[in-house]
């Protein structure tokens, strides 16, 4: 999956390069005051910073990826770096990844031991309702086990996924836009929309089209509660992965770049 390898990309920075240690050091980056206020507002839901942890900081991460990179272009000096990186993705990849790894960020909230603690509060929540659900019997406790092991699930990848697609839309945006506003804004806006769009689109199924269609083809039992949860969780893992491909191709479109170049940068083939 691109997704995966691109996650597997973002922890292997170039650490060693004169533009990302200039950006990882800054003192500040020039981002507009809302961009702090868009990644507060959303952790203030204990629910979101601990179970959507990628999408909560994804908005930040967006925003700052692109008005660093505005900020170069409006500086003129962005065209310098591709000159002397070879290629715009260097350039732009370089920007990113710094973004990403400034005070250590990414790797406080990827880090194995971040994942468990986040798998313990929810294991935690999800276990204080099996005595409920084991009065209605053993089925109805067996559905509800496989549903809460969908969401540890979900969970999981939506963390990568989400950095992963925030990114894409951090590096793609500034392309489209002038000023340093409209990059943050944009960035914000079409990570807002994909995001709750890919999130209402695996509810929808869940919990509307599949229970819908087993009942008009009179199909049910718990062969059917068990797959209704697992094809959501497969179609969520499956959009996500059709939009990061997506912008992936419009990113190497408008850098004019290719899958050679990305190896080069990286020596991690795509």
């Amino acid at each position: 999956m691109l997704s995966w390898k691109l996650w597997r990309a973002f922890h292997r920075p170039p650490v060693t390069h004169p533009l990302y240690k200039r950006v990882v050091q800054a003192a500040t980056l020039p981002i507009p005051m809302f961009a702090d206020a868009a990644e507060t507002l959303a952790s203030l839901l204990v629910l979101p910073i601990v179970a959507f942890t990628g999408t909560v900081h994804g908005l930040g991460w967006a925003i700052a990826i692109s008005c660093v990179i505005a900020s170069e272009q409006e500086r003129h000096t962005y065209d310098v770096l591709v000159l002397i990186l070879c290629f715009m993705l260097g350039a732009s990849w370089s920007l990113c990844s710094a973004c990403l790894h400034r005070h250590r960020k990414f790797i406080n909230i990827s880090s194995l031991s971040a994942l468990m603690g986040r798998i313990v509060i929810l294991g935690i929540i999800f276990l204080a309702f099996i005595p409920i659900f084991a009065m209605t019997g053993a089925e109805r406790t067996t559905v509800y086990l496989v549903y809460g092991l969908t969401a540890l699930g979900v969970m999981v990848v939506d963390h990568a996924q989400s950095i992963v697609l925030s990114s894409l839309i951090g590096m793609l945006v500034p392309h489209y836009a002038f000023s340093r506003v409209e990059p943050a804004l944009g960035a914000l806006f079409i990570c807002l929309a994909l995001q709750v769009a890919s999130y209402l689109s695996a509810a929808l199924l869940t919990f509307l089209i599949l229970p819908t269609f087993y009942a008009v083809l009179g199909i049910n039992g718990i062969i059917v509660d068990i797959s209704v949860p697992l094809l959501g969780f497969g179609s969520f893992v499956l959009l996500r992965e059709y939009l990061i491909r997506r912008l992936w191709a419009a990113l190497m479109k408008q850098l004019n770049a290719d899958t050679a170049e990305f190896d080069a940068l990286l020596r991690l083939k795509v």
